[in-house]
């Protein structure tokens, strides 16, 4: 690629300067929700994918940030290849220092500015009804499990419908069988011409009941980062809709072979268990992993712990990562074994937490 090409900005064709503008903004404003996560000025532990690189990156972490929020703004109005492989790169140094940086919303938004650099304007439209068709696919797929009737369904209907009523049980049934197929259908017409625009009404109105059943969470400040997240997916399900269907996709080109087996069949692996939830497009299903710290009684604990932890009727008193994750970062745990690990082996380290303590996870 020549260097003026690298510099220059990229073209809107097909609606591609809008999906990318409108992703830089998003990102934007997701970052100001869980800003705590992405400077060194944090309690809850950093668990670096390659070990010491949080200490390498610490002192650089705040500027990095700073320069990281710039180039996004002004890639929202001039957006080229140049500033796409910084935003990259500055992302990746993020992630190398601590898993927790990388959620499903962050991870998406990585790939459309990787799609973007990798492919001309002409051709990302096809890669990104990729991204989505797998997103919406995945996201049904993996909620085909009992965890999601009994735990998530009844979890997003709690504010609006009473588990006294008569037919209860049986909306919590339907609903459960009926979600993941829609998601599943609708994210394959989305690649499918003759049922591409049923598929993007399906899927609008989909985000637009997840808004509405997630608002009362929203109001008390919960999972406030997937809000802008289903605003964007709004937003780049109107722009596939207002443009002419593209779809061009061959498995014998190895940038498509490539974008197939990150999107496709790794996400798969999933499920048994080679391949991270996360990373699979995992989403609200119930088959996330959880974590907490057991321990003996809290006058052991460091008095910062002391604010996430709970005395239990036994006398001993439990952390909830996921809580503690949650208030203090704005984001959720990397739910994998080995994060959690992570964070309870340096809370150890450094003496916050003692040795009698115990790992659980549920």
């Amino acid at each position: 690629m020549k260097s003026t090409v690298f510099l220059e900005p990229i073209l809107d064709q097909h609606g591609s300067m809008k999906i990318i503008s409108s992703t830089a903004f998003i990102f934007c404003i997701t970052l100001f929700l869980c800003y705590p996560a992405f400077l060194p000025e944090r309690f809850y532990p950093l668990v670096p994918i390659i070990e010491g690189f949080d200490l390498f990156i610490q002192p650089v972490q705040a500027y990095l940030f700073l320069v990281f929020i710039a180039l996004l703004l002004f890639g929202i109005f001039r957006m080229s290849r140049l500033i796409l492989s910084l935003l990259l790169i500055i992302f990746a140094l993020f992630v190398l220092a601590d898993y927790n940086r990388l959620q499903p919303y962050f991870y998406q938004y990585c790939l459309i500015f990787l799609i973007f650099l990798s492919q001309k304007e002409g051709k990302v439209m096809g890669l990104v009804r990729l991204l989505l068709f797998c997103t919406y696919f995945f996201s049904g797929l993996h909620k085909l499990n009992p965890n999601f009737e009994l735990h998530i369904v009844p979890f997003l209907l709690r504010p609006f419908v009473s588990p006294l009523i008569p037919f209860y049980p049986y909306l919590i049934k339907i609903l459960a069988i009926i979600i993941p197929l829609v998601e599943m259908t609708a994210g394959l017409g989305l690649i499918i011409r003759n049922f591409n625009k049923y598929a993007i009404y399906t899927l609008l109105i989909v985000h637009v009941i997840i808004l509405f059943v997630m608002a009362p969470s929203f109001m008390k400040g919960f999972n406030l980062t997937i809000l802008p997240w289903n605003i964007q997916m709004i937003y780049m399900l109107l722009i596939l809709l207002k443009y002419d269907f593209s779809f061009y996709f061959n498995l014998k080109k190895f940038i498509h072979l490539a974008y197939f087996t990150l999107l496709f069949i790794l996400p798969m692996t999933s499920f048994w268990g080679f391949w991270d939830k996360y990373l699979s497009f995992n989403l609200y299903s119930g088959k996330l992993l959880y974590a907490k710290v057991i321990a003996p009684s809290q006058e052991i604990l460091d008095n910062k712990l002391l604010n996430y932890a709970k005395a239990m009727p036994d006398g001993t008193s439990k952390i909830e990562l996921f809580t503690w994750c949650h208030d203090e970062l704005g984001l959720l745990p990397y739910p994998e074994k080995r994060v959690y690990r992570g964070v309870f082996d340096t809370l150890k380290e450094d003496k916050s937490l003692p040795k009698t303590c115990m790992l659980v996870f549920h």
